[in-house]
């Protein structure tokens, strides 16, 4: 083999391995872009999902404030000493307050 041939030779080798390269490179921003689209996605459901619990969490507490705020007004203040007394009817007074302005 001559050198003429020999640089011919080289440089198909050297133009494959270029456009091997270059597929390579362009599979693996592909795949990069997959895996980003990927992550998005479950970060996407991931926030719905802590989105629901808040909501959930936050009916729960509204549930349990009302309970709480039921108790209060059905308490029998008479068997209450003066200052447990005195305690309730503002807790009282402010629940109904909080009431009268909701409607």
């Amino acid at each position: 083999m001559g050198r003429d041939a020999a640089k011919a030779s080289r440089k198909r080798a050297s133009s494959t391995l270029e456009s091997q390269s270059s597929e390579y490179v362009s599979k693996m921003s592909d795949m990069s872009l997959q895996r980003t689209a990927l992550w998005k996605e479950c970060d996407d459901r991931a926030n719905e999902r802590l989105d629901k619990l808040v909501e959930i969490e936050s009916e729960k507490l509204a549930l349990a404030r009302g309970k709480e705020e039921d108790r209060i007004m059905a308490m029998d203040l008479d068997k209450l000493n003066p200052l447990q007394r005195m305690v309730i009817e503002r807790k009282q007074k402010a629940i109904a307050a909080r009431w009268c302005s909701q409607d």
